[in-house]
């Protein structure tokens, strides 16, 4: 018998759901995971939650400043892309919130161009 653990799919936690036109892959579903349990956790933000709609913030949950190199690293691989708006893919993912009085979240990401590819297929 085969003592090898099985890790259990990574989802949203139970109360949050995904909002988006195309199913996210493995990959894009278990960072959002891993990102909205850190800010269940995170009691500084969900004090300040009840007074917004919902909450913007980076998929990697890596602090960055505008402008600097991580603003410009591909989430999945990351790889540097520089400034360029054919090698970068700025997208927003949608996170809505079942608990009644905490908002929905809006995960901000960066892919660059492959990574794009394997997401959302070849445009």
């Amino acid at each position: 018998m085969s003592r090898r653990r099985v890790r259990p799919r990574q989802t949203p936690p139970p109360d949050w759901t995904i909002v988006d036109s195309h199913e996210p892959s493995a990959w894009l579903r278990n960072a959002a995971a891993t990102r909205l349990r850190a800010l269940a956790n995170d009691e500084h933000s969900m004090a300040t939650a009840p007074s917004a709609d919902f909450i913007v913030c980076s998929l990697s949950g890596l602090p960055t400043n505008t402008g600097s190199a991580e603003d410009y690293t591909c989430d999945r691989c990351r790889r540097y892309c520089g400034a360029s708006a054919d090698e970068f893919h700025v997208f927003a993912l949608p996170v809505k919130s079942a608990r009644r009085g905490q908002p929905s979240v809006v995960l901000a990401g960066g892919l660059c161009a492959d990574c794009a590819a394997r997401e959302w297929g070849a445009s």
